[in-house]
């Protein structure tokens, strides 16, 4: 069991020096292998993946187990490359492990699925885990806002947000990832619906107002998960509302007058809507901000600090345009 990931031991190692990995290796076999699992958390807790891939690749040489296997294909999916997890955790499904470890394994390999854009087969893997008779009555809700987020993921807005409302408040402080997760895909379904609203015609001063609601909305869902302290949920739902904001400021000026105006009233309202484009970068830049420096406070080294740093750049470059 588990023979195919020695086939990807060379790979993952290879992006550090041949002689860096032998001192890394002479330091490693001088610590038990729960102070390096320890060590492998405290990199996943960063999002310094990939310097965890190379210290997993040593621990299934030097101490494989089933739990070691299992924090090697969480990293796998932490990295996006979910084939690669899934098919580790599908393994560990198939081999006579812990039960307790089964479950972990269930609950990790639906949210690879998920991530993956295979909503579905998460669904039926979390709804069969329900069913589980070793699954305690506090894991239920936890549970619930994992599919509630897949069915949103699936389009399935309705059914999603009812059972993620249901569930928010029953979880425990110890799913808070998952009501992050929960909270994210609220406020994805909120950004769809703003994104849905075209600004053409005579209600498109209505309609940008009713937009700048929703976002408000998602916004709310985004704030409720900063106080959850997951660091990576966190980041996506900020570049979540960036991205959103800007969408919003792109639409709002291409607005053109619903009817033919004067001369003075027509650049009385190109003035206003540049002033509200002007007021949506702003926002936009706030929130990328704000992400770029969570990201220095947490010391997260994970995608998403290059991707706010991109979005503070790009936001700053679009405001010095317009000031010229």
């Amino acid at each position: 069991m588990f023979s195919f990931i020695l086939m990807f031991l060379y790979f993952f190692s290879s992006a550090i020096a041949e002689e860096n990995i032998e001192n890394l290796h002479r330091l490693w076999k001088q610590k038990t292998e729960d102070e390096l699992i320890d060590q492998v958390e405290k990199l996943h807790f960063t999002g310094q993946f990939e310097e965890a891939q190379t210290l997993l690749d040593f621990l299934l040489e030097e101490h494989f187990s089933a739990y070691v296997f299992f924090l090697w294909a969480q990293n796998s999916e932490y990295r996006k490359d979910y084939e690669i997890a899934i098919e580790a955790y599908q393994d560990l499904l198939s081999g006579e492990i812990d039960p307790y470890l089964r479950m972990d394994v269930s609950y990790r390999i639906g949210i690879a699925y998920d991530d993956s854009v295979q909503p579905k087969k998460a669904i039926k893997i979390w709804s069969r885990l329900l069913k589980d008779p070793l699954l305690s009555d506090e894991y239920i809700p936890a549970l619930q806002l994992l599919i509630g987020a897949a069915y949103i993921h699936s389009n399935q807005d309705r059914k999603g947000v009812n059972l993620i409302t249901q569930a928010i408040e029953k979880a425990n402080r110890d799913h808070d990832w998952m009501k992050a997760r929960a909270r994210n895909a609220l406020a994805m379904v909120l950004i769809r619906q703003a994104d849905e609203m075209a600004l053409s015609g005579a209600k498109a001063q209505e309609d940008f107002s009713k937009r700048m609601e929703i976002l408000k909305k998602a916004e709310e869902q985004v704030i409720a998960s900063v106080h959850l302290h997951k660091t990576a949920y966190v980041l996506q739902g900020v570049i979540q509302m960036v991205d959103a904001y800007l969408r919003l400021y792109d639409d709002a000026r291409t607005i053109m007058p619903p009817t033919p105006l004067p001369i003075d009233m027509e650049d009385r309202y190109f003035d206003t809507l540049e002033k509200k484009a002007h007021n949506l970068l702003l926002l936009a830049e706030n929130y990328a901000i704000k992400g770029a420096q969570m990201t220095r406070r947490d010391n997260w080294k994970g995608e998403e600090t290059k991707m706010l740093a991109d979005r503070v750049m790009a936001l700053r470059k679009e405001k010095k345009k317009r000031a010229q």
